[in-house]
Protein backbone atom coordinates (compact mmCIF):
# COMPACT_ATOMS: atom_id res chain seq x y z
CA UNK A 1 0.00 0.00 0.00
CA UNK A 2 0.99 3.53 -0.50
CA UNK A 3 0.58 6.62 1.31
CA UNK A 4 2.29 10.18 1.00
CA UNK A 5 4.18 11.50 3.65
CA UNK A 6 4.50 8.24 5.30
CA UNK A 7 8.24 7.46 5.20
CA UNK A 8 10.01 4.28 6.19
CA UNK A 9 10.45 5.33 10.26
CA UNK A 10 7.09 6.22 10.70
CA UNK A 11 5.46 3.26 9.13
CA UNK A 12 8.03 0.87 11.17
CA UNK A 13 7.05 2.69 14.43
CA UNK A 14 3.47 1.76 13.32
CA UNK A 15 4.52 -2.16 13.74
CA UNK A 16 4.91 -1.77 17.19
CA UNK A 17 1.59 -2.66 19.09
CA UNK A 18 2.71 -3.07 22.61
CA UNK A 19 5.63 -3.91 24.85
CA UNK A 20 6.59 -7.07 22.99
CA UNK A 21 6.93 -5.90 19.92
CA UNK A 22 8.57 -2.94 21.02
CA UNK A 23 12.42 -3.91 21.47
CA UNK A 24 12.02 -6.65 18.47
CA UNK A 25 10.68 -3.75 16.34
CA UNK A 26 13.36 -1.85 17.48
CA UNK A 27 15.78 -4.00 16.87
CA UNK A 28 15.17 -5.03 13.10
CA UNK A 29 15.18 -1.50 13.06
CA UNK A 30 18.49 -0.49 14.26
CA UNK A 31 20.22 -2.99 12.20
CA UNK A 32 18.09 -1.69 9.00
CA UNK A 33 19.25 1.96 9.66
CA UNK A 34 22.89 0.90 10.52
CA UNK A 35 23.27 -1.12 7.26
CA UNK A 36 27.11 -0.62 6.29
CA UNK A 37 26.37 -0.10 2.44
CA UNK A 38 23.21 -0.59 -0.02
CA UNK A 39 23.34 -4.05 -0.22
CA UNK A 40 23.50 -4.74 3.31
CA UNK A 41 20.29 -2.42 3.40
CA UNK A 42 18.40 -4.16 0.39
CA UNK A 43 18.79 -7.80 2.33
CA UNK A 44 16.97 -6.03 5.89
CA UNK A 45 14.69 -3.73 3.75
CA UNK A 46 13.30 -6.49 1.98
CA UNK A 47 12.27 -8.24 5.23
CA UNK A 48 10.81 -4.90 6.73
CA UNK A 49 8.98 -4.09 3.98
CA UNK A 50 7.38 -7.77 3.98
CA UNK A 51 6.41 -7.16 7.55
CA UNK A 52 5.02 -3.98 6.79
CA UNK A 53 2.78 -5.25 3.55
CA UNK A 54 1.28 -8.12 6.04
CA UNK A 55 0.35 -5.78 9.03
CA UNK A 56 -1.27 -3.57 6.23
CA UNK A 57 0.69 -0.26 7.25
CA UNK A 58 1.15 2.08 3.81
CA UNK A 59 4.46 3.27 2.90
CA UNK A 60 5.73 6.13 0.68
CA UNK A 61 7.60 4.37 -2.19
CA UNK A 62 8.11 7.47 -4.13
CA UNK A 63 10.26 9.15 -0.79
CA UNK A 64 11.72 5.46 -0.17
CA UNK A 65 13.17 5.65 -3.90
CA UNK A 66 14.72 8.83 -2.72
CA UNK A 67 16.69 7.52 0.19
CA UNK A 68 17.87 4.42 -1.42
CA UNK A 69 19.48 6.44 -4.07
CA UNK A 70 20.76 9.08 -1.56
CA UNK A 71 21.74 6.23 0.68
CA UNK A 72 24.49 4.98 -1.56
CA UNK A 73 25.88 7.86 -1.41
CA UNK A 74 28.43 7.80 1.97
CA UNK A 75 28.48 11.71 2.17
CA UNK A 76 24.33 11.37 2.55
CA UNK A 77 24.02 8.23 4.51
CA UNK A 78 23.72 9.94 7.96
CA UNK A 79 21.10 12.66 6.71
CA UNK A 80 18.95 9.52 5.69
CA UNK A 81 19.61 7.65 8.71
CA UNK A 82 18.65 10.57 10.81
CA UNK A 83 15.49 11.38 8.66
CA UNK A 84 14.27 7.62 9.58
CA UNK A 85 15.23 7.70 13.26
CA UNK A 86 13.51 10.97 13.72
CA UNK A 87 10.05 9.24 12.09
CA UNK A 88 10.56 6.28 13.63
CA UNK A 89 10.73 8.26 17.16
CA UNK A 90 8.41 11.16 16.29
CA UNK A 91 5.82 8.70 15.66
CA UNK A 92 5.63 7.10 19.14
CA UNK A 93 5.56 10.28 20.58
CA UNK A 94 2.70 11.71 18.61
CA UNK A 95 1.02 8.07 19.19
CA UNK A 96 1.42 8.71 22.98
CA UNK A 97 0.02 12.70 22.59
CA UNK A 98 -2.74 11.75 20.48
CA UNK A 99 -3.96 8.49 22.95
CA UNK A 100 -4.22 11.74 25.90
CA UNK A 101 -6.12 13.41 24.02
CA UNK A 102 -8.52 10.90 22.94
CA UNK A 103 -8.80 9.92 26.76
CA UNK A 104 -9.61 13.17 27.48
CA UNK A 105 -12.30 13.35 25.04
CA UNK A 106 -14.04 10.31 26.48
CA UNK A 107 -17.24 10.69 28.54
CA UNK A 108 -16.25 10.36 32.15
CA UNK A 109 -18.66 8.68 34.92
CA UNK A 110 -18.49 8.39 37.88
CA UNK A 111 -20.42 5.77 40.18
CA UNK A 112 -20.92 6.28 43.65
CA UNK A 113 -22.14 4.04 46.02
CA UNK A 114 -23.64 4.75 49.35
CA UNK A 115 -23.74 2.92 52.21
CA UNK A 116 -24.97 4.79 55.59
CA UNK A 117 -27.06 3.90 58.75
CA UNK A 118 -29.90 6.34 58.49
CA UNK A 119 -33.34 7.34 59.95
CA UNK A 120 -36.08 6.63 57.52
CA UNK A 121 -37.58 9.12 55.37
CA UNK A 122 -39.92 7.43 53.08
CA UNK A 123 -40.13 3.60 53.75
CA UNK A 124 -41.75 0.92 52.35
CA UNK A 125 -45.10 -0.09 53.43
CA UNK A 126 -46.62 -3.47 53.19
CA UNK A 127 -50.36 -4.32 52.05
CA UNK A 128 -52.14 -2.85 54.73
CA UNK A 129 -49.66 0.10 55.22
CA UNK A 130 -47.89 -0.33 57.77
CA UNK A 131 -43.86 0.26 57.32
CA UNK A 132 -42.06 -2.98 56.36
CA UNK A 133 -39.22 -3.70 58.98
CA UNK A 134 -36.01 -5.59 58.44
CA UNK A 135 -33.82 -6.88 61.89
CA UNK A 136 -30.52 -5.34 61.65
CA UNK A 137 -27.41 -5.18 64.08
CA UNK A 138 -29.41 -7.32 66.56
CA UNK A 139 -32.56 -4.56 66.58
CA UNK A 140 -35.59 -4.26 64.49
CA UNK A 141 -35.48 -1.33 62.28
CA UNK A 142 -37.57 0.16 59.41
CA UNK A 143 -36.33 -0.26 55.63
CA UNK A 144 -35.80 2.65 53.50
CA UNK A 145 -36.55 2.31 49.85
CA UNK A 146 -34.13 2.87 46.86
CA UNK A 147 -36.21 5.85 45.25
CA UNK A 148 -35.52 7.56 48.91
CA UNK A 149 -31.44 7.20 48.48
CA UNK A 150 -31.37 8.14 44.48
CA UNK A 151 -33.96 11.50 45.47
CA UNK A 152 -31.65 12.04 48.83
CA UNK A 153 -28.34 11.59 46.34
CA UNK A 154 -29.51 13.90 43.84
CA UNK A 155 -30.70 16.44 46.13
CA UNK A 156 -26.97 16.65 47.62
CA UNK A 157 -25.03 16.84 44.21
CA UNK A 158 -27.29 19.73 43.75
CA UNK A 159 -26.29 21.86 46.33
CA UNK A 160 -22.72 20.79 45.23
CA UNK A 161 -22.54 20.66 41.69
CA UNK A 162 -23.33 23.63 39.14
CA UNK A 163 -26.02 23.55 37.28
CA UNK A 164 -23.92 22.93 33.65
CA UNK A 165 -22.71 19.88 35.30
CA UNK A 166 -25.81 18.17 36.46
CA UNK A 167 -27.88 18.63 33.02
CA UNK A 168 -25.40 15.64 32.27
CA UNK A 169 -26.10 13.42 34.98
CA UNK A 170 -29.76 14.36 35.06
CA UNK A 171 -30.47 13.11 31.58
CA UNK A 172 -28.69 9.71 32.77
CA UNK A 173 -31.27 8.95 35.56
Amino acid sequence: MYRQENGLGKAVACLIHGEDDKTRIQRRFNVLATSADIQELAHHLRGMIQLLRSEGIPLDYPELAKDLYLYQNEDYRSQVRLRWGQDFYRRKKQQKQERKIQMNKKNFYVDIHVLQNRTPSCVNRDDTGSPKTAVYGGATRARVSSQSWKHAMRAMFSDIFEKKTLEHVQNVW
